[in-house]
């Protein structure tokens, strides 16, 4: 059996990966899950393609479906000091979500998990009618189906204040550590481990399996390039537990990388065994 292995490793690119694509960087497989993440931005909202803009309601899934460049539009008011969590189910699409508060300022933007769905926490700073703007990845299928199910809409306990500060962090130290990534130094890797090791720790805070998987893969993508194969390994084996049994392009692709990996160390080992030999 012929196998192909990547580049000599420590070299990088400067790209960061989407999740759904697999490219070789350099000896460094990073599965990025998030193409773009901005929290308490100033961007103003955008004006909308579709004029039925829908009012979205608690425990109500709203489907629909999205295609070329639109940018579709759902109404929440929101009272100051509420709690809000939503998700974006994406069935066969990729979308990018945006939330705008009542003065049409960006809370946040993200895209953090390819075809699986997108979740939105947030806490009105102000009363109005907040906007959740969907729009399909540019890279992405032409058209698709997509659904938005508002979970929760109330008071903030205490306990979700600090849900929606956890998350906030996370998202904070993981796209810090995607920036040090994205500089291709090789000395940056344990600093970017540190940054997904915090994003790591507050995701689990906040009980989301599949947004956990995705930074531990990271994590074992980041082991790769450090050279240390047992804790990759580990991390990618944490994963696959999380995710196993989703329906969705992410339990495929992961699934698909352990298998990859397997046999690529297998391969190493198998030759440090023969060089040992030879010696």
């Amino acid at each position: 059996m012929k196998f192909n292995f990547p580049p000599a490793p420590m070299t990088y690119s400067s790209k960061v990966l989407i999740v759904g694509t697999l490219l070789l960087t350099g000896g460094l497989f990073p599965l990025v899950m998030a193409k773009e993440a901005v929290i308490a931005q100033t961007t103003v909202a955008q004006s909308d393609n579709r004029a039925d803009v829908q009012k979205l309601k608690v425990g109500k899934v709203t489907p629909a479906t999205i295609e070329g460049d639109q940018k579709q539009s759902y109404v929440i008011p929101m009272e100051k000091g509420q709690y809000l969590e939503l998700i974006v189910e994406q069935k066969n699409v990729d979308v990018i979500v945006t939330l705008f508060d009542p003065q049409g300022q960006q809370v946040l933007e993200m895209d953090y998990t390819g075809r699986s769905g997108e979740l939105v926490l947030a806490i009105a700073e102000r009363t109005g009618n907040y906007r959740l703007q969907v729009r399909r990845f540019e890279h992405d299928i032409l058209r698709g189906d997509y659904r938005v199910r508002l979970v929760a809409l109330k008071a903030a306990s205490q306990n979700e204040q600090e849900k929606v500060s956890a998350y906030r962090k996370a998202h904070k130290a993981f796209l810090e550590g995607i920036a040090l990534l994205k500089t291709g130094k090789p000395e940056s890797l344990p600093q970017v481990l540190e940054k997904l090791k915090e994003a790591l720790s507050n995701y689990q805070a906040i009980e989301q399996p599949s947004i956990v998987g995705m930074v531990l893969i990271n994590m074992g993508d980041v082991y790769i390039a450090l050279k240390d194969y047992p804790r990759a390994l580990e991390s990618y084996q944490q994963a696959l537990a999380l995710i196993k049994g989703e329906e969705s392009l992410l339990a495929k692709l992961l699934l698909y990388r352990e298998w990859e990996r397997s046999i690529f160390l297998k391969e190493i080992r198998k030759r440090q065994v023969i060089f040992c030999n030879r010696r």
